[in-house]
């Protein structure tokens, strides 16, 4: 899909992903009268072929992820250390939203859940602080700051040993130049 963030208008919308569907949006603006150098950031999902569309078809444009599918693969990264946690412990049965929604989203009784649970199960105590912290970079007031947090984040989770954590990290440390435009 092409957006003009200015106007927050749809410009283009087409099925699929990846290089074709990059290419389809750089035809159909090309049809308009636009050029690929006016186009100045594509925010989207942390996909290898995505990403290799834009840099064909937009050479010179900025690439931010999309916050919203690096939230999902933190979620992802916290619920595979749930389901891991419960398998030995069936208390932990249908709390899985209780690790994924927003803290201030829970109902008092919710977070009462939570707080005990994140005591007795250490690890996942952990990957729970870690999402919370992780959150803090999309306050992050300038890309140095961003820089510093998102680097020390990815050391601290490496030394965690947590496997889900550190393929995440992974993943974030890989995709690093389109992590920090987001701040």
């Amino acid at each position: 899909m092409g957006v003009d963030m200015e106007s927050e208008r749809v410009m283009y919308a087409n099925k699929g992903k990846g290089r074709q569907a990059v290419q389809a949006i750089g035809r159909h603006l090309q049809a308009k009268g636009a050029r690929a150098e006016q186009i100045q950031q594509v925010s989207m999902e942390l996909s290898p072929a995505s990403i290799a569309g834009v840099k064909a078809t937009f050479p010179g444009a900025q690439i931010p992820f999309d916050r919203f599918h690096i939230v999902k693969l933190l979620n992802q990264a916290v619920d595979a250390v749930r389901k891991a946690e419960r398998k030995e412990h069936d208390a932990l049965k249908g709390h899985q939203y209780t690790f994924l929604k927003n803290p201030q989203s829970l109902s008092e009784t919710q977070q009462q859940q939570l707080a005990s649970m994140l005591r007795l199960y250490p690890t996942l105590g952990e990957a729970y602080r870690r999402k919370i912290l992780f959150n803090e970079l999309w306050s992050m007031p300038e890309k140095p700051s961003a820089h510093a947090f998102l680097t020390q984040w990815c050391e601290e989770v490496k030394q965690a040993g947590i496997p889900a954590f550190h393929t995440f990290a992974n993943r974030i440390i890989s995709y690093w130049s389109g992590m920090i435009p987001l701040c």
